[in-house]
């Protein structure tokens, strides 16, 4: 295992305990206490987020890097609907009561246009990030070496259908597990608002939350820069 890649999915084990931890702390507050879909809503969706994020560490750790990657779109979609819904009580309730198998309560430019709605940057990087895990889960040709064990190398094509170890591989592996714990992190901030409702969120876990996102956008930096992928070692 790459020592770069190691940290970052050590880093990505922190990350998820924090978010199990976070979810577990609010829902031993709400006993007893009043709660609707706002509450239970964000905790299943988190819930699935994070045996996902289980699931896209166990496939780093074995370099199945693509496959990680479409596990990884689905995550995101998940931590926008948490984001998205916020503490919007009509918003739960049409997530709790959809009933269509053939497209979700609200597209993901919907979602990504109204959380970042005066953030054109970072709205045009989700959007961005979205359409290339997409790319690799639909097998698009357009996601190049991101979905397809393939190099070009001069003259030279290799294929293979097992791991290609190289620093496209490498660099591929850190942006999955760095942007796949920030993602995580940052959805928290959704339930926050959600839990917020119901009962005083835990006021040393929400500093606790800013800070571990402000690691994370550190760890990410210095991970994509020494591979190259950035000139600057944080991801702002």
């Amino acid at each position: 295992m790459d020592p770069l890649i190691d940290e970052l999915l050590d880093f990505a084990q922190k990350a998820r305990n924090f978010c199990a931890e976070f979810l577990e702390t609010h829902i031993r507050l709400a006993k007893g206490q009043p709660v609707n879909q706002l509450f239970f809503v964000p905790l299943l969706i988190l819930s699935r987020a994070i045996r996902h994020h289980d699931a896209i560490g166990l496939l780093l750790r074995s370099g199945f890097t693509a496959e990680a990657s479409v596990i990884g779109l689905t995550q995101f979609e998940l931590c926008l609907d948490v984001l998205y819904i916020g503490d919007t009580v009509a918003r739960g309730s049409k997530w709790l009561k959809h009933a269509s198998d053939q497209k979700a309560p609200w597209t993901v430019k919907e979602k990504i246009n109204d959380i970042w709605a005066k953030d054109p940057k970072i709205r045009e990087a989700k959007q961005r990030y979205f359409e290339l895990l997409s790319s690799v889960k639909h097998g698009n040709p357009r996601a190049g070496a991101f979905g397809f064990p393939a190099r070009m190398a001069g003259d030279r094509f290799t294929i293979s259908n097992d791991q290609i170890d190289d620093v496209f591989s490498r660099s591929h592996a850190i942006v999955v597990a760095g942007v796949c714990s920030y993602q995580l992190v940052e959805s928290l901030e959704g339930a926050s608002r959600a839990f917020g409702r119901f009962v005083r969120v835990d006021t040393d876990l929400d500093t606790k939350r800013v800070a571990l996102l402000r690691e994370c956008r550190r760890e990410i930096g210095r991970a994509m820069h020494a591979v190259g992928v950035i000139k600057s070692k944080t991801v702002h």
